[in-house]
């Protein structure tokens, strides 16, 4: 069943007040026809009463009384007829007397409810014509209060109409405006994950400037020096593009650092002196000169260098470690060993510290913790083929050829053209005694590389076969 809506209710009040005004408009049409009373009290009643008139009755009761005859003194029974006829005129003339009266008393009453009833229905008549205009003006003025609400209906219609595409237009757009905040969140969330992102590259782009920056403290085969400083360029540039500046003392750094990979080490040293002015307490131009003083071979004079940078940074592994390396050219191997301790404690990861001090305990002939060193350094590095070089070279002098083999094949594997490594593999098997797989490895080792017929003649291992035609045949 369908239900009224609130909007529906003014209009059904409007038709009920029009019906009424309806009904109402009949009752001045009957008043209009309602007349008021007059004196013509036959018509309003519809009673005819004809009035008795005293006079003719009087007359008529005279004529009787004139035509009466007189009395006959005859005998009794006359006597007793005229009576009794008297008798019978008096009660007629009485009877006809007392209903003259009735009917005047009658009539007179009559006269009285007629004009009673004539005034009942002039007041009935009154009232009734009040009430139609009573009624009427109810009507009218029901009529305009029924025009009022039928505006007013109208009115609060349109007004809930426009209210409710308002509301809608309203929804609409809040949904818009939720659907638009959800978008600019997710646009803002995009913006600052890009913004994060350039951060993160700037970041990246300024490590690796600095790490680029930092020289290796591994030796650096020229093609690989030539990399790094491609590598360099790339990353300076890529800095620039993304607005990172540099200040004067870091493109002196960079510039000095490229002219260190290019192998010019005379300029390289010169920037860094320039780097070194404008930022005195910078401790990295300090030790990448000392560096470059090594490169040059003035080792003492790169020693001042990196204690200048231990003493601005003493927790400097690498200082630690290239001091090291220098002591070690200088022949102060206990003192290398004592640097490269300092670096490992610094940093007990540190592969190339590891390995250095395996060759520093080597020269100093302490061969069981030579080896233990190297062990080290492969555990970190396990495809390093020198530190299976240097552990093989460590087993032939420990009297163990065999776990030197080991070692060598495995140093060759990951390098096969590593001359150094097939020329102790022949040392091994010389330890051995075996002439064929020894003269095959060491013809490799020459071949590879023919300063190994210098090594073989002069090397200790090869004693036992320096008379061998064939041995002689193969180093001369």
């Amino acid at each position: 069943m369908a239900s009224i809506h609130k909007t529906h209710v003014p209009l059904i009040i409007f038709t009920v007040c029009i019906m009424i005004y309806a009904f109402g408009g009949f009752l001045p049409d009957a008043y209009s026809q309602v007349a008021l009373p007059e004196n013509d009290t036959t018509r309003n009643t519809g009673l005819t009463v004809q009035p008795l008139d005293n006079d003719s009755s009087i007359r008529q009761t005279t004529v009787l009384s004139e035509k009466a005859p007189p009395q006959k003194e005859s005998g009794t029974t006359e006597s007793a007829e005229n009576q009794e006829q008297l008798l019978s005129e008096l009660s007629a003339r009485l009877l006809n007397k007392l209903d003259k009266d009735v009917l005047t008393i009658a009539y007179k009453g009559l006269e009285q409810s007629q004009k009673n009833i004539d005034r009942s229905i002039s007041i009935l008549n009154y009232a009734t014509g009040t009430l139609a205009v009573t009624a009427t003006l109810l009507g009218v003025i029901v009529a305009l209060f029924a025009v009022f609400i039928t505006v007013a209906s109208l009115f609060s219609y349109f007004k809930y109409k426009d209210t409710r595409e308002l509301e809608k237009q309203i929804e609409q757009n809040a949904k818009q405006t939720e659907q638009n905040v959800i978008e600019a969140n997710n646009k803002l969330k995009e913006a600052e994950k890009l913004v994060g992102e350039i951060a993160k590259l700037k970041t990246r782009a300024e490590d690796t400037v600095n790490s680029l920056t930092k020289l290796p403290v591994e030796k650096l085969l020229p093609e690989e020096s030539k990399q790094m400083a491609k590598e360099l360029e790339d990353a300076v540039e890529r800095s620039a593009i993304m607005g990172i500046e540099q200040s004067p003392a870091q493109k002196a750094f960079i510039e000095a650092t490229k002219l260190y990979y290019q192998g010019n080490y005379q300029d390289s040293l010169k920037e860094f002196e320039k780097v070194i002015k404008l930022k005195p307490d910078f401790p990295d131009p300090w030790h990448s000169k000392g560096v470059v003083l090594g490169k040059l071979g003035r080792c003492e004079d790169a020693l001042k260098e990196f204690d200048k940078v231990l003493e601005l940074k003493p927790y400097l592994y690498e200082a630690w470690y290239n001091k090291g390396v220098t002591l070690d050219r200088l022949g102060r191997y206990a003192d290398a060993l004592n640097a490269f301790d300092k670096a490992i404690r610094l940093k007990t990861d540190f592969y190339e510290a590891w390995y250095n001090k395996g060759n520093a305990l080597d020269k100093l002939g302490s061969y069981a913790n030579a080896l233990n060193a190297f062990d080290k350094a492969i555990g970190l590095k396990p495809d390093s083929p020198e530190a299976w070089h240097n552990k093989g070279y460590v087993l032939n002098k420990l009297g163990k050829p065999d776990d030197a083999l080991e070692a060598f094949d495995k140093a060759i594997e990951l390098k096969p053209d590593d001359h150094e490594a097939w020329f102790n593999k022949a040392c091994s098997f010389a330890l051995k005694n075996d002439k064929k797989n020894m003269l095959s490895c060491l013809a490799k080792a020459i071949e590879l590389d023919p300063i190994c017929k210098q090594h073989a003649q002069a090397g200790s291992a090869f004693e036992t076969f320096r008379d061998d035609p064939d041995f002689k045949k193969l180093v001369e």
